[in-house]
């Protein structure tokens, strides 16, 4: 195992600090965004009744 080192990310190898870091640079940089959920379209259920049963 590499050797450990103590960042604000807790502590991680020296590998994923530099990945950690990479990817906060990028957040930072806006080259991540988050996608914007797609609305669902909602299902229509018709409901048909005979005659008979407002009768009843």
């Amino acid at each position: 195992m590499g050797q450990m080192v103590n960042t604000k990310f807790g502590l991680v190898s020296r590998t994923e600090a530099r990945c950690l870091g990479d990817l906060e640079r990028q957040l930072k940089d806006g080259r991540w965004q988050r996608k914007k959920p797609q609305r669902l379209r909602k299902q229509r259920i018709t409901v048909w009744r005979k005659d008979d049963a407002k009768k009843l």
